[in-house]
Parts: structure tokens; sequence; C-alpha cells
């Protein structure tokens, strides 16, 4: 995966989150007891995290293991709840789905770097479809379905202390 904005390097390997509820019980289990058993949160920093998705399924997903990593997290399943939060709330981190049903988390994005917030763009959207100027305003991309150690490792990259907040 292409760096963005100073994000950290991932690989090209993806595939667990999109649908949580399409996975196995077992493997639903395996991912919370990965998540419960990583808790350790490096240097104790705990984050605010608001994920943006559309898929009640995914962010109910994502807001337990993140959760369970020891960080704040907020959902929002709209831009305009999303864009809300971004102004009223104290962010450190965006989980944002690109494709929302009332415009496009490309505008989340603008809006939460001029607030000093850091976004994860979250998508279905092959990487190649994000115009490189779109792009440059998301901390890193991730493309759905994703592998929870990858969003795991970016999390933990995520230093909040630079944000102007």
């Amino acid at each position: 995966m292409q760096s963005r904005a100073g994000g950290p390097q991932l690989d090209q390997s993806t595939c667990l989150l999109h649908n949580f509820s399409g996975i196995s019980e077992k493997d639903e289990c395996q991912a919370t007891h990965l998540a419960a058993s990583r808790c350790d949160n490096p240097g104790g920093v705990r984050m605010r995290i608001l994920i943006v998705d559309d898929d009640k399924d995914t962010v109910n997903a994502l807001s337990k293991l993140i959760s369970l990593k020891g960080h704040e997290v907020t959902a929002a399943t709209t831009l305009a709840d999303a864009r809300q939060q971004c102004r009223t709330g104290a962010l450190d981190l965006i989980i944002s789905d690109i494709v929302l049903p009332d415009g496009d988390g490309r505008e989340l994005a603008g809006l939460a770097e001029r607030c000093g917030i850091r976004v994860v763009a979250l998508t279905g959207t092959p990487r190649s479809d994000l115009e490189t100027g779109d792009a440059a305003h998301f901390y890193a991309c991730l493309t759905k379905p994703v592998r929870w150690e990858e969003l795991q490792r970016v999390i933990d990259l995520t230093d909040p202390s630079p944000h102007l907040h």
C-alpha cells in the first residue's frame, strides 16, 4: 500500500473486516481474541477514533476491536454526522469509508485535514480510482476487506501529538 501524507508503509495484502457479520463465529472470536491479546497499546497512548461507514456491521466490528485495544471510539454512518463530530469533537484519528450515502469521504478528509485530524480511508474503491490530489488528504488507504493486523498497525503507528486541537 502507498503511504499518504506521511502515513505508514503497508503491504498490498488485505482481507478481514469488510463484512464482519459474513464471517464465521469462530473467525469473529479469533479476531476478538487477537485484539484483546494486543491490548498493550504501545506507550499507553489512548486515542479518540471516529469510525465512519454506512455498513453498521463494519462500524460495530471495528468499534469493538479498536475499543479492546484501549482507544475511545465513536461512530458515524453518514457524512453529515461525521462532519459534525469532526467539527465538535476532539479526535485523533478518523477511519472512514469513501462512499457514503450522503456524500464522499474525501470531503470529510479535507475537513479533517483542516482540523488537524488524520484520516485513514477504508474503502472498497480501488486505490487507482483515488485521484492524486484526493489521496493526499489521507494518512493511509486500506482496501476492503481489510485485515485486522493491517488496520491495527496503522493505528499503532499514528502519533496523535502533532494535531492542532
